[in-house]
């Protein structure tokens, strides 16, 4: 059964803004809005204002690990909303 990323989590009131758990033990979580730069997100981690930035504001698709799985959550709650409103026979033909 698939399930949702535990370090990513919705920012309670703001649409598709999502705090992410940093790998660096002690550290706050990162801020990840996917309204930003036409729907490519943007976060606060160094990586993506120093590196990543200058490419997505000229339109190339360039997402730090922190967007990377905040679109995986994203596609994780369509798929499971869907499982759950048109549960399927998984027995196969």
């Amino acid at each position: 059964m698939r399930q949702l990323d535990p370090d990513v989590e919705p920012v309670p009131g703001e649409e598709l803004s999502f705090r992410v758990a940093s790998s660096t033990a002690g550290r706050d979580p990162y801020l990840v809005d996917m309204k930003c730069n036409g729907g490519l997100g943007q976060c606060d981690c160094t990586d993506w204002k120093v590196r990543r930035r200058p490419n997505v504001e000229h339109g190339n698709d360039d997402p730090c690990k922190h967007i990377q799985r905040v679109r995986r959550y994203i596609s994780d709650v369509v798929i499971l909303r869907s499982l759950e409103a048109e549960p399927r026979d998984d027995t196969g033909p």
